[in-house]
Formats: structure tokens, sequence, C-alpha cells
């Protein structure tokens, strides 16, 4: 999934979601464990991995990423998520919201999904690093002319 973006080559980097220590034993009932809880970001797309969901957004339609506040109320786990979106959600720390460009169709969890999802709700266990780095390949992509985009 390299690619090369203004004769740069960016490695895909895996992003862990952080999954509540104390919660962790009834997380796995439902598929969410470590080692298949994450967000890879690469240089043409997002790729949510969560439970049952495994959901690829393309970055040019990723119109932001800000930290969220996530009440308690909210609860845990994958469910459909407040601002009309899909929320992957392990812990209440670290928690970020990417926002699309347009609507995309993401799976919760199972048969469950919001066909029109205008983000999603993660909670990272480097929420800032993440941010920064996703930022980082927005701005590359919108400031420098593509030099190819064939896969390595």
């Amino acid at each position: 999934r390299a690619a090369v973006w203004a004769g740069l080559r960016r490695p895909t980097v895996r992003y862990p979601i952080k999954l509540s220590n104390a919660l962790r034993p009834f997380f796995s009932v439902f598929g969410f464990r470590r080692d298949t809880s994450y967000v890879e970001l690469g240089d043409t797309d997002l790729q949510f991995r969560y439970g049952t969901a495994d959901e690829v957004v393309p970055l040019d339609n990723i119109e932001g990423v800000a930290p969220r506040a996530w009440p308690f109320i909210y609860g845990l786990g994958a469910k459909i998520g407040p601002d009309g979106g899909v929320a992957y959600v392990g812990s209440l720390d670290g928690v970020i919201q990417i926002r699309f460009k347009s609507p995309v169709a993401l799976n919760v969890w199972g048969p469950f999904r919001n066909k029109k999802a205008k983000c999603v709700t993660v909670s990272m266990v480097d929420a800032d690093g993440f941010m920064s780095d996703l930022n980082a390949r927005l701005s590359e992509r919108r400031d420098s002319p593509r030099a190819d985009s064939r896969p390595a």
C-alpha cells in the first residue's frame, strides 16, 4: 500500500486502538482484541480494524481529525456514534474524531452498518502521534502534485 507522493515514500503505520484493561475480557467476547484493533495509515487510505469491522477510507475523503470528548454515558465498544458517525471506542482516553468530506458506509459490528457515516470516532493509544502523522500526510497530498501513484 506504499505509494510515491511528491517523490517521498512513506511506510504504512499501524496505530493501536486503545482498549480499557479492566474491560479487556468483555471486549474479547466481541472480537475487540489488542492484536486486531487498530487503524493503519497508508499513503492513500486509512484502514479501520475493530471486531468484525474492517473498513478502508481513502485519504482524499478525509476532511480532518481532532480530539473528541467521550463521556462515560456514550459507552464503549463498536456503535453508531454521535455526530452521524461510527465509533470504535475501547477507552475514555485518547479519543479522536476523523471527519469525512462525503459520507461513507462503515461496518459497526456484525450485521450492523451506518450507510452514511459522516465521521469515525476512535480511542487511540497514541492519539497525538496519529493525528500528527495523518495531518502531515493530508498536507502533503494537498500541497504536492502526485509523482506516481502506482503501488511499490
